[in-house]
């Protein structure tokens, strides 16, 4: 019964969390500094435009699965992951809401949306599809994918500082250099799982220059950050380059076989 409604939720859900975004106030992780101390992982606020390329995927993806007759090996094996990502993502906005007391409960419904959506990437790969089922089933989700990858660090970030469990300005700026490194890794680790797509890397790169923007152009920012942002992002193009060119050699390779 469960597996007949499914796909119906999973719609209804990916509608639901563009309402929730638009109605529920977000209090909390809308400013660059929280006491004093500023969110060196957070990008700048042109950034988070990102969310209606990801929203309007989301969407893509949720009628797409509705439809009986697209069903097809991915949707078997993400629409799961992508009802309880959907769903977290209402509820997560609720808690961003809130008061102070549960704010705190963002960070582990931001890493449930992110597992559940890196899940849904990492599915096996399906060759008998053509582009446009294997975008609308597989590669809609890669964006919002990625964004959560990044948003849960950040999400750490600003709560800690919100809660006022640091004080100390060096202190401040080491949890923000260990948070980026878990950036880092986990998006590299989930971009080589995924063959390097560049619907995964380049929300990589576009927040990666958005926190070189932010801690360049304040006050409060670090050069550090900025460096290190530098050479990550410049990395990452340089992954996207190679990679999907040895790919493209061996897609072509194999076809004059």
């Amino acid at each position: 019964m469960f597996k007949k409604i499914l796909p119906i939720l999973v719609l209804l859900a990916s509608v639901g969390q563009v309402v929730a975004g638009a109605t529920l106030a977000i209090g909390a992780f809308t400013g660059d500094s929280y006491g004093g101390l500023f969110t060196y992982t957070q990008p700048s606020p042109f950034i988070f435009s990102i969310w209606g390329l990801i929203y309007t995927l989301a969407i893509v993806y949720g009628i797409y699965q509705v439809v009986p007759r697209n069903n097809n090996t991915y949707l078997e094996q993400n629409r799961m992951y992508a009802l309880v990502a959907f769903v977290g993502s209402g509820v997560w906005l609720y808690f961003a809401g809130t008061g102070d007391e549960l704010k705190w409960v963002t960070v582990p419904i931001l890493i449930i949306i992110a597992a559940a959506l890196c899940k849904a990437v990492m599915v096996k790969h399906d060759e008998s599809l053509g582009l446009w089922e294997t975008v609308a089933s597989h590669k809609a989700l890669f964006p919002y994918a990625a964004w959560t990858a990044i948003a849960m660090f950040v999400n750490i970030h600003t709560i800690i500082l919100q809660y006022g469990l640091i004080t100390s300005v060096t202190v401040n700026l080491v949890l923000g250099l260990l948070l980026w490194v878990g950036i880092i890794c986990v998006h590299s680790e989930v971009l080589k799982r995924v063959g390097y797509s560049i619907w995964f890397g380049a929300v990589a790169m576009w927040a990666l220059f958005g926190i070189v923007v932010a801690n360049a152009t304040d006050s409060q920012g670090s050069i550090i950050v900025v460096v290190f942002s530098s050479v990550a992002l410049l990395y990452f193009v340089y992954l996207q380059l190679t990679k999907n060119i040895k790919i493209q050699e061996l897609w072509n390779t194999k076809k004059e076989k």
